[in-house]
């Protein structure tokens, strides 16, 4: 529903219903993780494409990778929609730090599910 909400532009509807789902626990283990990341990528994308905030993005970006489990915090997919926002806005620091942050986690063996793909050098 949460992607759905984003792609109509309903950004806020999104967010509220990312709420709602955090409030209720719905994202704190299992496959909820998962559904967590997804959920909060596609309102990263949101954030950039529809209520045109990189403040927004980047709060919640940062809220992930401050996540104490691996499982909640950013993977590749999520990164790269962090990236490509950046680079819209133009806000080429950001991004330089992210991409520096990903491949020393590759390098180290740390941080290994947000490893720097193809996608995130284009």
């Amino acid at each position: 529903q949460r992607p759905a909400l984003c792609r109509c532009g309903d950004w806020q509807g999104a967010a509220a219903a990312l709420e709602r789902g955090t409030r209720r626990g719905l994202f704190k283990r299992g496959v909820g993780l998962t559904s967590g990341v997804i959920a909060r990528t596609a309102l990263i994308k949101g954030y950039f494409d529809c209520s045109r905030s990189m403040m927004q993005a980047r709060e919640l970006f940062k809220k992930m990778e401050d996540e104490t489990k691996e499982e909640a915090r950013p993977n590749t997919r999520t990164a790269n929609t962090f990236l490509r926002g950046c680079l819209l806005y133009g806000a080429v620091d950001d991004a330089q730090a992210l991409l520096t942050r990903m491949e020393e986690g590759a390098d180290s063996g740390t941080q290994a599910a947000c490893a720097p793909d193809a996608s995130s050098y284009e």
